[in-house]
């Protein structure tokens, strides 16, 4: 198996302060990548997402990263589906967890 070079996989890290207050929940944290590497990832993840729409891979609920299939489309889609369920005497329950980061 051949391995990228060390240049290519390490990041240098660099917290950016996004508010007035000093907590350090108020930084965000980006790493900077190799270019080369940046450039091959790109042409993978491209030959691997026109595989996957090509072959019909995707479920239909799969939402937040295909090209037109926002997170925001999926929010208007569930709402239209719970409208109309419950329009026709249709109970909903649901179960909401934040999950964010917390520091």
């Amino acid at each position: 198996m051949k391995q990228l070079p060390k240049d290519w996989v390490n990041a240098n890290i660099c917290a950016v302060h996004k508010k007035e207050t000093s907590h350090l929940s108020n930084y965000q944290c980006i790493s900077f990548t190799s270019i080369p590497c940046k450039i091959i990832e790109g042409f993978s993840r491209d030959h691997i997402m026109k595989h996957f729409t090509d072959n019909n891979l995707f479920n239909n609920n799969q939402y937040g990263f295909l090209k037109g299939r926002s997170t925001m489309s999926q929010l208007l889609r569930i709402m239209d589906e719970w409208t109309e369920y419950l329009e026709s005497g249709g109970q909903i329950n649901v179960i909401y967890a934040d999950i964010g980061k917390t520091f």
